[in-house]
């Protein structure tokens, strides 16, 4: 192949629409914090300026289980 590489999503020149933020937390996310999680998670986001205590946001990102990240969180 020749030519020139489009820039990436998320470029400068190909910035992200909030859809395609949308997928591409849901798609990292869901599979530690289950579709549920993740799309509360992304509701969450989303309202975060609305929030009445934004420690209802960090607490969204707990895991009961912090091994299901490379081995957990240190």
């Amino acid at each position: 192949h020749t030519g020139m590489a489009e820039p990436p999503p998320g470029h400068g020149s190909r910035p992200f629409v909030d859809a395609d933020f949308d997928a591409k937390l849901l798609d990292n996310v869901a599979p530690i914090y289950g579709n549920e999680g993740a799309r509360r998670m992304l509701q969450m986001l989303w309202s975060a300026e609305t929030l009445d205590d934004v420690g209802l946001l960090t607490r969204q990102f707990l895991l009961d289980d912090p091994g299901r990240i490379g081995g957990g969180i240190r």
